[in-house]
């Protein structure tokens, strides 16, 4: 890193070494480097705290989509409207309960 930045005209931090000026130049002196500043506390953060590296969002992940409010399930939770219940389920409460379709359970046959 020091052989490069001596290449490339740098000086590496803390160092003393100036650049090199070109035969003839002006020198001129360096200016004096402002105080270090003291960070004597900063603010408490949670470690564990997701917000603090952008823990919630997936990297490339589109927004996502609206839930369709026709649905029922979102019905139920939106709007609090249960849906209609179908004759002989056990959530139909309906009275007077409605009759079933007759149908012919016998096994005797009919002449």
């Amino acid at each position: 890193e020091k052989p490069l930045l001596k290449i490339l005209g740098l000086t590496a931090p803390g160092s003393m070494i100036t650049p090199s000026a070109p035969a003839g130049a002006p020198v001129e002196t360096p200016a004096p480097a402002a105080p270090p500043i003291v960070i004597d506390r900063t603010a408490p953060m949670l470690l564990s705290d997701p917000a603090l590296d952008g823990g919630s969002e997936l990297l490339g992940a589109a927004p996502p989509a609206k839930a369709n409010p026709d649905l029922p399930g979102e019905k139920l939770v939106v709007e609090g409207k249960a849906p209609i219940a179908s004759p002989g389920r056990a959530d139909d409460f309906s009275w007077p309960p409605k009759a079933a379709a007759a149908t012919d359970t016998t096994t005797a046959i009919n002449r």
